[in-house]
């Protein structure tokens, strides 16, 4: 593997992202990260499979620049030309903002600096029944949805469902973003606001007090480390 033209493909990769931050999200060190990048020294295998296995890009790419850039079947960044394809047929660009969800302190989605995007495949989100520009990647914080959501998990939301039902959603209350489970009583109308972990008491929202739930929306999709 010819140092240049590594680094040149590396480059591709990375687009306009800062190339440290771009690392740290890929899951290479700091160190290891900078002899790549500023010693031009070739990665080792790990390193390799590391890239290979976020962006999706096929090893015989990223090590020889033989084949095609072949992408992940669920999702992947997706990059041509230094920059995303945002006009990719087969997949869509979720934008992931600066927030984390949690039982402390939050702030709004759309206010908040998109830090990066997630492509997923738009013939999945069509089977969801989701719509690309009207989804949002945030990230939760804290163990009050255990085992269901971990720490730093990442959360797909759909913010056209503003209306409480049962499932999972992002909402706002009492001034902090929250991730929780919504359950509503069918008979009375009031909403259960829950956490899986059970340490965490639920809290019951009447008919009249709904008003107080700020629905920032549902969260449809859960990535994280295993």
């Amino acid at each position: 593997m010819k140092k240049n033209e590594f680094k040149e493909r590396l480059r591709e990769l990375i687009g306009d992202e800062k190339p440290f931050p771009w690392a740290e999200r890929i899951g290479i060190t700091p160190g290891v990260f900078n002899r790549m990048w500023n010693d031009g020294v070739a990665p080792k295998a790990d390193s390799l499979e590391k890239i290979s296995k976020v962006t999706g890009v096929s090893l015989d790419w990223l090590i020889l620049g033989k084949s095609q850039k072949e992408k992940s079947e669920k999702f992947s960044v997706v990059e041509e030309h230094k920059k995303y394809n945002l006009n990719s047929d087969e997949f869509a660009l979720v934008p992931r903002y600066n927030v984390q969800a949690s039982a402390g302190g939050g702030a709004d989605v759309h206010s908040e600096q998109v830090v990066d995007h997630l492509a997923f495949k738009r013939s999945w989100l069509h089977e969801m029944g989701l719509q690309q520009e009207k989804l949002a990647l945030i990230t939760a914080k804290g163990d009050s949805m255990e085992p269901t959501i971990k720490n730093g998990d990442m959360l797909l939301v759909d913010t056209r469902v503003t209306t409480a039902a049962d499932g999972i959603y992002v909402l706002r209350m009492d001034g902090m973003l929250l991730a929780k489970r919504l359950i509503k009583n069918p008979i009375d109308q009031s909403v259960t606001v829950k956490s899986d972990n059970n340490i965490y008491p639920p809290v019951t929202a009447q008919k009249d007090q709904l008003g107080l739930l700020e629905i920032v929306g549902r969260v449809v999709w859960i990535g994280g480390k295993i």
